[in-house]
């Protein structure tokens, strides 16, 4: 059985209350688990269904030479269970970059995000946030533990970088300026195994897409993720609105909010 050789909770504050949204866990076999606290259920109430797990976790995969591992798992309480992988040569190349995942996060207020005194042991602060005023959107990228990042990237954005294993995480935190609800939105990065595929362009583009990514092309997909998660938070408002008059607020955003089509065209490229 695996052994934990260290862990880090990372936590912001929120009206003067420290919030979980992380843990990072390196084993002893050369694993990194990564726990996401963020969204405790799917659905509405009465129809809702609680989240009992969400994590990555990015592996060695020794039968490889070439590529790594990072799996997503996904499980509810009425049992059932989702996850999927993303490879990458981004690791064991030492060079580029891989994205892992964007996540736009909820209100906070739940107690499942409490930092208790044992989680403030090894932890690491984000920031301070007043989630009634915005929501917080965090892109998570992992490399090589030797390879570098830039220090920063504009006033907006703020990078922090932690090291387990063979492996460095990079951390893009932002905001948007609108109020955090209950609800948290996710994307992330899908790799399909080649031999799935029976055309061999799709082979070709399916060992194409597990390759390692740019630092520029990283900051491309985070911007195209950024735009999806505000797109559909906006969505939801308009379906679900928390009062009267936020729905047409939400539809007027969407009219001046760009698409990803847009992001697109702007780069001249399509990244993912």
């Amino acid at each position: 059985m695996a052994q934990t050789l260290s862990q880090c909770s990372f936590f912001i504050t929120v009206n003067s209350r420290a919030r979980r949204i992380f843990r990072f866990e390196e084993t002893n076999t050369g694993s990194v688990f990564i726990a996401i606290f963020s969204g405790s259920q799917i659905g509405i109430p009465p129809d809702h269904i609680e989240v009992t797990e969400r994590r990555y976790s990015i592996h060695p995969t020794p039968e490889n030479n070439e590529l790594n591992a990072i799996h997503y798992t996904f499980k509810l309480n009425n049992g059932d269970k989702k996850e999927h992988f993303n490879y990458t040569d981004a690791i064991k190349s030492r060079e580029g970059y891989v994205p892992i995942f964007c996540e736009l996060f909820p209100s906070l207020a739940a107690r499942k995000y409490d930092m208790r005194t044992k989680h403030f042991k090894s932890s690491f602060e984000l920031g301070n946030y007043d989630l009634t005023e915005k929501c917080l959107i965090v892109y998570l990228i992992a490399c090589h533990k030797d390879a570098s990042a830039p220090e920063r990237i504009r006033d907006d954005i703020k990078i922090v970088e932690y090291v387990a294993g063979d492996y460095k995480f990079i951390m893009l935190l932002s905001c948007i300026e609108a109020p955090a609800t209950e609800f948290a939105w996710h994307t992330s990065k899908i790799t399909e195994n080649p031999e799935d595929f029976a055309n061999e362009a799709d082979q070709i583009a399916a060992r194409q897409f597990m390759e390692k990514s740019s630092w520029n092309d990283c900051l491309i997909v985070f911007d195209l993720w950024r735009i999806q998660l505000y797109r559909t938070y906006l969505n939801n408002l308009i379906e679900h609105p928390p009062e009267p008059g936020v729905d047409e607020w939400a539809r007027l955003q969407l009219t001046i909010t760009p698409s990803t089509e847009d992001i697109l065209r702007t780069y001249g490229a399509q990244i993912l």
